[in-house]
């Protein structure tokens, strides 16, 4: 059994090339997994994400079937792992820290969600259930043991850490469509701030304004008077907002431009990226400290999956060894009890499955060896051997 994965996200693809993965809906997800022959997987699809985690007879075929499903949606940008990297990769998006926000709490429940959702659907069989407990298990290690999950390590969430602090500001726009901008959107999720995104590209504003269940506004159309605050992530070589009449200053101005977005002659309460960083600096140590120690923690669950997983592959070889011989045993037990009769048949019986454990116990002693060590193309070969069909869903 091979683990393979696929990913499309917000760290590899800008926005309109990620809306066209997350946009895809479950049905037209299936038909693809059936097309492309794999029965157990689950699909995790957040607004900064798309990955699929598939337990495959072959990662290269289930790799070629992806590909072609992105040139279909004339989509690329998408990225594969396998094996345990596949593995390590969900540990670490389960306990947030591939996340925009590093230690978010919420893509631990939409992890839940997706496993539970193809637990539903029957897409999710032995191999990926054990997976995907062991990634929820290792979250709440790294939650509970680190404070990955506290503390501010990034402009966007010292910028959503201040306005959500100020009790004098109820709503905020933030200025820009690109990375710096969605990772302010998504700190100020759930937070008690009304949201409008503005934006030059009418079509991209709206799109993540969409994404983060916000409103939205042309600049061309902003009128900075309008807002209690304003976070500006633009990036353009001279200052796109002017704020030199009293009315059209808001309370507070954060700006994340580097030159500055900003000209904010008069605006008493403006924060630039000098400030910020001054902000931040007191977390970046401390935090970088927790992130060691969760991805200590996150290798130390992975070693024991990966063991777990190669004795579950070893489990399916030698129960189909096992099935297959008590077939034969039976049979020739039964063809020697007719000639020598019914009285002699507990002793048959017994000499027959004696005999049988005999001859097996060198064979799956060294089956257990060869599959302990990892080699796939060693693997493979004994799965196909025995008739093992790594892409049933294994109950």
């Amino acid at each position: 059994m091979e683990i393979v994965s696929v990913h499309a996200t917000y760290k590899k693809m800008e926005l309109a090339e990620l809306e066209r993965w997350t946009r895809l809906d479950s049905g037209f997800l299936a038909k693809r997994m059936e097309s492309i022959g794999v029965s157990e997987y689950v699909v995790l699809k957040t607004c900064n994400r798309l990955e699929v985690y598939a337990a495959v007879a072959s990662a290269e075929s289930a790799k070629l079937g992806f590909s072609a499903l992105a040139a279909s949606i004339g989509a690329h940008g998408v990225f594969f792992l396998d094996g345990k990297d596949s593995i390590r990769h969900l540990m670490r998006v389960c306990a947030g820290l591939d996340s925009m926000v590093v230690g978010e709490q919420e893509i631990q429940r939409q992890v839940k969600e997706a496993f539970g959702a193809a637990q539903k659907a029957g897409t999710c069989g032995k191999t990926l259930n054990y997976v995907f407990m062991k990634a929820l298990s290792a979250s709440k290690s790294v939650r509970e043991k680190t404070r990955v999950a506290k503390g501010i390590a990034s402009m966007p969430q010292a910028a959503a850490k201040i306005l959500v602090a100020r009790e004098d500001v109820k709503n905020v726009c933030v200025l820009g469509t690109g990375r710096m901008a969605r990772g302010v959107l998504e700190c100020l999720k759930g937070s008690k701030l009304e949201v409008t995104v503005s934006g030059r590209d009418a079509r991209r504003t709206k799109a993540l304004a969409d994404l983060f269940s916000a409103s939205y506004i042309e600049l061309s159309k902003l009128d900075p008077a309008a807002f209690e605050s304003i976070v500006t992530a633009v990036s353009s070589p001279k200052p796109v907002l002017r704020m030199a009449r009293p009315a059209a200053r808001p309370k507070i101005v954060i700006d994340l431009g580097n030159p500055r977005n900003v000209d904010a002659r008069g605006v008493a309460d403006y924060i630039g990226m000098e400030q910020l960083k001054g902000y931040i600096c007191r977390n970046v140590e401390l935090r970088e400290k927790d992130i060691s120690q969760a991805n200590r923690i996150i290798d130390e669950h992975l070693g024991y999956a990966v063991k777990k997983l190669r004795f579950m592959d070893a489990e399916d070889v030698i129960s189909r060894i096992y099935v297959s011989a008590e077939s034969a045993r039976k049979a020739e037990r039964d063809k020697a009890i007719k000639i020598i009769g019914g009285a002699h048949s507990g002793t048959v019986d017994d000499l027959t499955r004696s005999l049988a454990n005999n001859i097996l116990a060198g064979h799956v002693g060294r089956i257990k060896r060869i599959i302990d060590e990892g080699d796939p193309e060693r693997i493979a070969m004994l799965k196909e051997i025995y008739g093992v069909n790594a892409n049933e869903v294994r109950e």
